[in-house]
């Protein structure tokens, strides 16, 4: 009998021990899910087999490790001392967050984090001391926060993540997390629960070294938008330039999400690679052991002034590793640092691995490098026939074939870094954007010129005037080309509607995906991409399948019920009420998970701000085409206003108990009842709502066929209700 014989593989020990480190972390971070025990089981069960022996101890020791760091971390989260509740107090706490910048005009993020020094509970004479890492939600989104190292005293709620929803299955209550995990969120960052203020007052000014180099960038940056009249501007170049991501104002968000190119506004390896090229090159004159430890110094102090988020450390980590290499005159593959880099982020934050920023910044980077090798291969072997050309044609050929290669080239990368994030894109947050190829294509010229004329604005607002006027208007004249590239290809190019893919579905599709860029046989590569492209396939097809549904959800932090019908074959849903962030948010989830890209109509049964609620969290992830208002009385200003506030793009339409063509409401004080008609359609469908003693009662009748009811009991979790015809 033939005795089978391990494939000699490719790979390298560090390259198995960072790929042990990411596979533990999925493990333990996770508590031990099924996903990521499996993903670790199967990881070391595959090096034990195809590995040799010493390369297979490395992945192992990576997964020990990143199991020690992960017990660590959890320990590190609990806040010792408090209930595992919301508690009510005084919180005196120091701002840590780098994003928060003092240049007037551009407000703070939407969440920063500080870092908790003491708290003094409801009831309790004096502060006690406390430590760890909060998330703080201001009162008021436009307020000014405190500076970077300043110590405040914060009254607010500390609270801790909750499930977003439960549904009822066979009598029995099912938790419904959503997409976007709070939890994780919070781990990812270091915290585990979030504080929000209700009052805030500065104790101690900003003080330490955060501070010192805060109010540095902050006086380059007030140099750089000095004469800068336009506000959408300023905000940009604060978002691009150093990551002060919370002045982007919705509409430009918007236009930005749905072009694909939303990445540039949050500090990663495009913003700190063309950093460190222009850094280089101004330190060519230091000798070669010097100019590297210089370069990996200064990137440093740009990547803390800028937060130093998943991306732009791992830029940071991989720079620094390649200058070390290139001091010593050693050499490791692209890949395997790029590896090394996921490795020591993970160790030092093991939960960071759920997180989406983070798995965007590796996948889509290590799939680029794995593409550019594979082009290489193709630019030696399309020059070949360049060796045998002789006389004037050689040169003419040699420049024509340059241009050809880096537009190939620009092209391939921009389709590469799609198909590297769409999986993760589609999973998170229900977008599959195949138009943000062209977008990011026409704006590699734009970017690539931006830091320069940063620069060149910096050192022009020495000199005062016109020549500081002429910069502004320059860098002006670059973000308005920016927008307009944005706003056209997010006008031409539709979101395509995709179901939500399962966990096990988009590992495979990476696999297929880093089967087809980093494999030479060309037999395997084809599998891997025949196995993508049927994978993408299905996610539409899927879509164009899915049966209407009519969703209903009630509880949580609002007593007005939710009712939405969505149509999926035609990427239509529209919506009753939108009370509460926890309604907004699983509702755009449960429209992604069927393939709807948008609500065509949201429909209010009354003129308060409760009904209105979840209109900003759902905006972040679904755009909605108009908001049919209803009568309004006298306090109507106060909710046009707020609605105004929410969706400044959106189109209020007046009272129409038609609905303008999908939906008729009859609104009384304890009942409304919604008819949904589609023209384009035959689905018709009527839903009863009803206020009884144990909670809303949902009736839905339809022509010959019986009529469906359900109660959803009073609670402060918020239940959902989904039937599908």
């Amino acid at each position: 009998m033939r005795q089978w014989k391990k494939p000699e593989l490719p790979v390298r020990a560090e390259l198995a021990f960072a790929a042990g480190i990411i596979a533990g972390a999925c493990c333990f971070a996770s508590g031990f899910s099924a996903a990521g025990t499996v993903t670790a089981a199967v990881f070391l069960a595959a090096a034990g087999l195809l590995l040799p022996p010493r390369i297979a101890l490395a992945a192992a020791a990576g997964a020990v490790l990143a199991g020690a760091a992960a017990v660590h971390d959890h320990r590190s989260l609990k806040l010792d001392g408090l209930p595992e509740r919301n508690v009510y107090g005084t919180f005196r706490v120091k701002v840590t967050d780098r994003r928060i910048t003092a240049v007037p005009g551009i407000p703070p993020p939407r969440l920063f984090s500080a870092e908790l020094l003491s708290r003094r509970l409801t009831g309790e004479p004096e502060f006690r001391p406390l430590s760890g890492t909060v998330l703080l939600r201001l009162p008021d989104p436009e307020q000014a926060a405190p500076p970077v190292g300043s110590v405040a005293e914060v009254e607010g709620t500390l609270e801790l993540p909750t499930h977003q929803a439960v549904r009822r299955v066979d009598g029995k209550l099912q938790i419904e997390t959503g997409g976007m995990d709070f939890a994780s969120y919070l781990a990812g960052r270091g915290a585990s629960r979030s504080l929000r203020a209700e009052q805030i007052q500065m104790k101690e000014p900003p003080s330490g070294f955060d501070a010192g180099l805060c109010r540095i960038r902050d006086a380059v940056l007030e140099r750089v938008l000095s004469q800068v009249s336009s506000d959408s501007v300023r905000r940009l170049a604060a978002a691009l330039f150093f990551g002060v991501s919370g002045g982007l104002d919705s509409g430009s968000r918007r236009a930005f999400i749905d072009s694909g190119t939303v990445h540039l506004f949050s500090v990663s390896g495009m913003h700190v690679a063309i950093l460190a090229g222009l850094l280089l090159w101004e330190l060519r004159l230091f000798p070669f052991r010097v100019r590297y430890p210089l370069l990996a110094g200064l990137v440093l102090l740009y990547v803390i002034s800028t937060g130093a988020n998943a991306p732009a450390m791992r830029a940071f980590y991989m720079i620094a590793l390649m200058c070390l290499l290139r001091t010593l005159l050693l050499y490791t593959p692209t890949f395997n640092t790029l590896c090394l880099a996921a490795a020591l982020l993970v160790l030092a934050n093991p939960p960071l691995v759920f997180d989406v920023g983070f798995q965007y910044s590796f996948v889509i980077t290590g799939v680029l490098i794995l593409a550019s090798q594979r082009f290489h291969d193709y630019k030696e072997l399309a020059g070949e026939q360049l060796n045998y050309m002789l006389g004037a044609g050689r040169g003419g050929a040699a420049a024509r074939l340059y241009r050809l290669n880096h537009l190939l080239f620009a092209v391939a990368g921009c389709t590469v870094a799609f198909l590297g994030g769409a999986a993760i894109s589609l999973r998170m947050q229900g977008l599959l954007l195949p138009g943000s190829i062209a977008a990011n294509l026409l704006l590699l010229p734009v970017v690539a010129v931006l830091f320069p004329i940063l620069f060149l604005k910096l050192t022009l607002s020495f000199c005062g005037g016109a020549l500081n006027a002429a910069g502004a208007w320059l860098l002006t004249a670059v973000f308005d080309l920016l927008g307009a590239i944005t706003s056209a290809t997010a006008e031409l190019f539709d979101r395509i509607p995709a179901v939500r893919p399962s966990l096990f579905e988009v590992w495979l599709f990476y696999l297929g995906l880093f089967l087809l860029l980093g494999v030479r046989s060309r037999r395997i590569a084809f599998s891997g991409g025949a196995v993508m492209l049927l994978l993408a396939v299905s996610w539409i097809f899927r879509a164009n399948c899915e049966p209407p549904a009519v969703i209903a959800m009630a509880g949580g932090r609002s007593d007005i019920p939710l009712v939405a019908v969505a149509e999926p074959t035609r990427n239509l849903a529209v919506a009753v009420n939108l009370p509460g962030g926890d309604s907004g948010a699983m509702l755009a989830e449960l429209l992604r998970r069927r393939g709807v890209t948008e609500l065509e109509a949201a429909y209010l049964t009354r003129p308060r701000r409760d009904a209105v609620a979840g209109l900003p969290a759902l905006l972040r992830t679904l755009p909605v085409r108009r908001i049919v208002l209803p009568e309004l009385d006298r306090h109507g200003w106060r909710f046009t206003d707020s609605l105004e506030r929410y969706a400044p793009e959106t189109p209020l339409l007046p009272s129409d108990r038609s609905g303008g063509g999908f939906c008729r409401i009859l609104d009384q004080k304890t009942h409304f009842e919604v008819e949904y008609f589609n023209p384009g359609s035959t689905f018709k469908v009527k839903i009863s709502v009803d206020q009884c003693d144990s909670g809303w009662r949902f009736t839905l009748r339809r022509p010959e066929a019986p009529d469906t009811v359900r109660v959803i009991a009073y609670g402060s979790v918020l239940e959902i209700w989904e039937h599908e015809f």
